[in-house]
Protein backbone atom coordinates (compact mmCIF):
# COMPACT_ATOMS: atom_id res chain seq x y z
CA UNK A 1 0.00 0.00 0.00
CA UNK A 2 1.33 3.49 -1.02
CA UNK A 3 1.77 6.04 1.55
CA UNK A 4 -0.82 8.45 1.77
CA UNK A 5 0.91 12.13 0.42
CA UNK A 6 1.17 14.89 3.04
CA UNK A 7 3.36 17.95 3.15
CA UNK A 8 7.07 17.00 3.49
CA UNK A 9 7.98 16.44 7.54
CA UNK A 10 4.04 15.93 8.33
CA UNK A 11 2.78 12.41 8.74
CA UNK A 12 -1.14 11.72 8.03
CA UNK A 13 -2.52 12.20 11.41
CA UNK A 14 -0.23 15.54 11.99
CA UNK A 15 -1.82 16.93 8.07
CA UNK A 16 -4.90 16.18 9.51
CA UNK A 17 -4.85 17.30 12.66
CA UNK A 18 -3.42 20.83 11.45
CA UNK A 19 -5.42 20.90 8.25
CA UNK A 20 -9.09 19.90 9.49
CA UNK A 21 -9.00 19.12 12.98
CA UNK A 22 -11.56 16.21 14.73
CA UNK A 23 -14.25 15.43 12.93
CA UNK A 24 -17.08 17.15 11.14
CA UNK A 25 -17.49 19.87 13.32
CA UNK A 26 -13.44 20.45 13.36
CA UNK A 27 -13.48 20.45 9.55
CA UNK A 28 -17.03 22.70 9.15
CA UNK A 29 -14.98 25.26 11.76
CA UNK A 30 -12.13 25.28 9.55
CA UNK A 31 -13.70 26.26 6.57
CA UNK A 32 -13.89 29.70 7.89
CA UNK A 33 -10.59 29.87 9.31
CA UNK A 34 -8.52 27.99 6.82
CA UNK A 35 -5.91 30.78 4.46
CA UNK A 36 -3.98 30.56 1.47
CA UNK A 37 -1.28 32.03 3.46
CA UNK A 38 -1.35 28.93 5.88
CA UNK A 39 -2.04 26.01 3.61
CA UNK A 40 1.33 27.48 1.88
CA UNK A 41 3.11 27.70 4.43
CA UNK A 42 2.37 24.39 5.56
CA UNK A 43 3.11 23.01 2.01
CA UNK A 44 -0.44 22.20 0.42
CA UNK A 45 -0.77 22.55 -3.15
CA UNK A 46 -2.92 21.76 -5.82
CA UNK A 47 -2.21 18.82 -6.47
CA UNK A 48 -2.37 17.42 -2.48
CA UNK A 49 -5.50 19.30 -1.83
CA UNK A 50 -7.22 18.07 -5.33
CA UNK A 51 -5.90 14.17 -4.31
CA UNK A 52 -7.79 14.44 -0.65
CA UNK A 53 -10.68 15.96 -2.32
CA UNK A 54 -11.04 13.16 -4.40
CA UNK A 55 -10.41 10.49 -1.59
CA UNK A 56 -13.08 11.89 0.69
CA UNK A 57 -15.28 12.06 -1.86
CA UNK A 58 -14.94 8.42 -3.71
CA UNK A 59 -15.81 7.28 0.08
CA UNK A 60 -18.61 9.46 0.10
CA UNK A 61 -19.80 8.20 -3.41
CA UNK A 62 -19.09 4.42 -2.08
CA UNK A 63 -21.00 5.33 0.94
CA UNK A 64 -18.33 4.07 3.62
CA UNK A 65 -16.53 7.13 4.50
CA UNK A 66 -17.17 8.41 8.10
CA UNK A 67 -19.55 11.04 8.60
CA UNK A 68 -16.73 13.50 8.33
CA UNK A 69 -16.01 12.86 4.79
CA UNK A 70 -18.68 14.85 3.26
CA UNK A 71 -17.42 18.28 5.10
CA UNK A 72 -13.76 17.08 4.30
CA UNK A 73 -14.70 17.23 0.68
CA UNK A 74 -16.34 20.66 1.09
CA UNK A 75 -13.38 21.92 3.30
CA UNK A 76 -10.60 20.47 0.44
CA UNK A 77 -12.85 22.57 -2.22
CA UNK A 78 -12.68 25.73 -0.43
CA UNK A 79 -8.98 24.82 -0.42
CA UNK A 80 -8.58 24.54 -3.80
CA UNK A 81 -10.33 27.94 -4.23
CA UNK A 82 -7.87 29.71 -2.10
CA UNK A 83 -5.19 28.30 -4.16
CA UNK A 84 -6.74 29.39 -7.13
CA UNK A 85 -5.96 25.77 -8.13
Amino acid sequence: MAALPVPHGMTPSQFGKVLWGRGAVGAQRRMNTVTREELVKIGVDCELAKFWRDRYAAEVKRRRGLPTSAVRVQLMEKCLQLLEC
